[in-house]
């Protein structure tokens, strides 16, 4: 029956199931036509290894013939494939076309596989009709791969495929793109001159920073650039961001910028300068703790639309200044989600009196304002809309639980609540599991569970 809805109507059901790839997969055997349309969906973004053999399968004859003239043997003879997959791609990572299965093995152990992903790219600029994500970084593998993937990059004419028959017209909607900072600045050059719908743009400084970096900057901050990450590993100079930060000020990009990312990175003192009239989300990792005076003029400049915001700084024993969290409390009236440390009460009842849209705070309880006390105040002073806590090290048994779900079941305004928290600080024990059914029952509790990816928001690029 579903096969007689309008295709429109198929297409629209299907993509709430992206992330279901075991019912993508079993419609794959029902008739032609959700086959295909599954088929779309899975073939998007190829994440899967095996997926590359199939392509390979896919390449044309005079690819097939180029590489077995080069001594590539392992070219796959079989009929050829049902689809063109190949066409279906909108998401384009390159260590899937580089890494064999789960092996460390990258194309600098063989050059003749150079010769495969070469072809394959061919293929892709061809008949991918429109591009929407590329991706050139190893960070998922960054400590296996160290020293190797730039090196890669270097001794590889790999970066050309910008070149090739079909590029443009198959990049010209790029709107996501993640690379190096060593990346080849003819490269940078050519995407400047061919992407110019870029919003999302991640970069990860190494050692050296590619001139070109900043032509492409330069070009997409003329344009609908919304969202900036930047990481920096090993001794890049800080003195690349300050001209790249520069752009800020000279353009209109400060009109679209709605979310930046800087880990590892200084926000150099041209911050203060900055006014950004759409931002939304903050995200500061591993950043030097001498930056108060900087960011408490960025929160001046630019809170005032600030929905998201995390400071992790790069020490283990660093506590935020108090002054920050003033300015939090003074210049972010839209907040609704926070990572922070406190040190006392009072600036966290601010931040709770002045951030009314607060819905959300993850915290580590190292300091003096421990997991108790902070329940305490969660559930007295926070405003109506709140109910998602993540505590770190928090110390609390189940009379400190059983006292705040009280005090939570008795307010006047309240949702359900969310509970997450690390293994360092709270035993589950029979006790503690009675008293969460019991309040899950109750729709005093939404989740109690246990933080199973603590670093989670270091990997938000």
């Amino acid at each position: 029956m579903i096969s007689t809805l309008p295709i429109d109507c198929l297409n629209q059901i299907f993509e709430c199931l992206e992330e279901d790839k075991v019912t993508l997969h079993s419609c794959l055997l029902v008739n032609r036509l959700l086959c295909r349309i599954s088929v779309e969906i899975l073939w998007r973004n190829i994440r899967e290894f095996e997926k590359i053999r199939t392509l390979i399968a896919c390449l044309p004859n005079e690819s097939k013939d180029f590489l077995l003239n080069n001594g590539v043997t392992s070219i796959p003879i079989s009929k050829p494939p049902l689809f063109n997959y190949a066409s279906f791609c909108k998401v384009l990572s390159i260590r899937y076309l580089l890494i064999e299965d789960n092996e460390i093995e990258i194309l600098s152990d063989n050059p003749k596989n150079y010769l495969i992903t070469k072809e394959i790219l061919k293929m892709f600029m061809r008949q991918i009709s429109s591009l929407e994500k590329m991706d050139f970084s190893f960070m998922e593998y960054y400590y296996y791969y160290y020293g190797c993937y730039d090196d890669f990059y270097k001794n590889y004419n790999f970066l050309n495929f910008i070149n090739f028959p079909g590029a443009k017209d198959c990049l010209k909607n790029l709107s996501e793109l993640k690379c190096y900072s060593f990346m080849n600045s003819e490269f940078f050059l050519q995407l400047s001159k061919i992407c110019h719908n870029i919003n999302y743009l991640v970069i990860i400084f190494e050692e050296t920073a590619s001139v070109g970096i900043k032509d492409l900057i330069l070009i997409l901050s003329q344009n609908n650039l919304e969202s900036i990450s930047f990481s920096r590993y090993n001794s890049c100079n800080e003195s690349n961001f300050d001209d790249i930060f520069n752009y800020f000020t000279l353009t209109k990009h400060s009109n679209t910028l709605t979310k930046l990312f800087l880990s590892g990175i200084s926000p150099p003192s041209i911050f203060t300068k900055i006014i950004f009239s759409n931002f939304r989300i903050l995200l500061l990792y591993f950043y030097p703790v001498n930056i108060d005076d900087i960011l408490t003029k960025f929160l001046v400049n630019n809170g005032k639309n600030l929905e998201e915001l995390v400071l992790l700084s790069d020490s283990v024993n660093s506590v935020i200044k108090n002054s920050i969290n003033l300015a939090i409390a003074k210049y972010c009236p839209k907040l609704k989600s926070l990572y922070t440390e406190f040190k006392g009460i009072e600036e966290l009842i601010m931040i709770f009196d002045n951030c009314q849209q607060l819905e959300s705070i993850r915290n580590s309880c190292h300091n003096s304002l421990g997991g108790k006390k902070l329940l305490e105040i969660v559930a007295k002073y926070s405003p109506k809309n709140f109910h998602k806590l993540n505590l770190h090290h928090a110390k609390l048994n189940s009379k400190d639980l059983e006292s705040f779900f009280i005090s939570w079941k008795d307010r006047v305004s309240k949702r359900p609540f969310s509970f997450i928290f690390d293994g360092d600080g709270i035993v589950i024990n029979n006790k503690i599991k009675k008293l969460i059914r019991k309040y899950k029952a109750l729709d005093v509790i939404n989740k109690f569970e246990e933080d199973e990816n603590p670093e989670q928001y270091i990997n938000r690029s």
